[in-house]
């Protein structure tokens, strides 16, 4: 038994272990307060505006974030900062490559998705969705990795305390005037306040400024290339008059060919890039 290492440990696992009970909360304080105020078929209508492609694409940022988060501690103790803030940019680039087109086309074809998914009985949970859906476009960074990796877990703990304390009653005030649209919103006012805690702390330990906190000339190219192929994809279902599940079928695959057409042709897909292990010599090269 090592008191010192133990005292450190405490140090690092203390405020995580505390940011979760307390986030816990602070993501439930909606459905907790819905379920108990409103009717079941209400809260049911609720529920279904926040799952589905939301869960499928959280999955995908924790596989990539497992990935390099052992990663950004190796180069924090080379105390290569460079190469942590190298790493990040392509972590949140990679993200982004899924999020920004996901988010994209899920605000425009939410009553087809709902419609096909829950029946056309849950198309009130459309607005609901698109709300909750802005979620993944904060998510997207992985604003919690960095501070972990480089010790700061304060800032995870007074993140997630931020959530719970500006969200819980903003949510609650927000449902009692809005409805259950106001609760989607409250619900995204939390997930961003603690997103800006912990992105503060990763610019101040990586001291980047904001220009350099995220890679947002890419982001930025993502978000104009994903535009052009909801018009195109709406003309074409309304075009044939297709519904049901041929209607979404259609609108998503004229969407993805469309889009990926437009990435490839302004050079956001490299075959040869996403195939290199090499990733922060490769991001330092641009």
């Amino acid at each position: 038994f090592k008191p010192a290492l133990f005292k450190e440990q405490l140090r690092y696992l203390g405020p995580l272990v505390g940011a979760m009970g307390i986030g816990l909360l602070g993501t439930q304080v909606d459905r907790l307060f819905i379920s108990g105020a409103m009717t079941p078929e209400k809260f049911a209508i609720y529920s279904v505006g926040g799952i589905g492609v939301m869960n499928a694409v959280t999955i995908v940022y924790v596989s990539i974030g497992n990935v390099c988060l052992p990663r950004f501690g190796e180069l924090a103790l080379q105390n290569d900062l460079e190469g942590v803030r190298a790493l990040w940019a392509r972590m949140v680039s990679a993200n982004g490559l899924l999020t920004i087109p996901a988010v994209s086309f899920s605000l425009m074809f939410a009553p087809e998705i709902i419609g096909f998914l829950f029946t056309e009985a849950y198309l009130d949970a459309v607005p609901i969705w698109r709300v909750n859906i802005l979620i993944l476009l904060i998510q997207m960074t992985g604003y919690g990795y960095i501070p972990r990796a480089l010790g700061n877990t304060r800032a995870v703990f007074w993140g997630d305390l931020a959530r719970t304390a500006i969200g819980a009653p903003l949510t609650i005030m927000l449902i009692m005037c809005f409805g259950l649209v106001g609760g989607a919103i409250g619900l995204v006012v939390g997930f961003y306040s603690n997103a800006v805690v912990q992105l503060v702390a990763a610019e101040k330990l990586l001291s980047t400024g904001f220009k350099g906190l995220l890679p947002w000339r890419r982001l930025g190219s993502l978000v104009l290339l994903s535009l052009p192929g909801l018009p195109i994809a709406a003309f074409a279902i309304n075009q044939l008059g297709l519904g049901g599940f041929w209607r979404l079928f259609t609108a998503f695959v004229v969407y993805v060919l469309t889009s990926l057409f437009l990435f490839w042709w302004r050079g956001i897909i490299d075959i040869k890039t996403m195939l290199s292990d090499d990733i922060v010599s490769d991001e330092r090269g641009k």
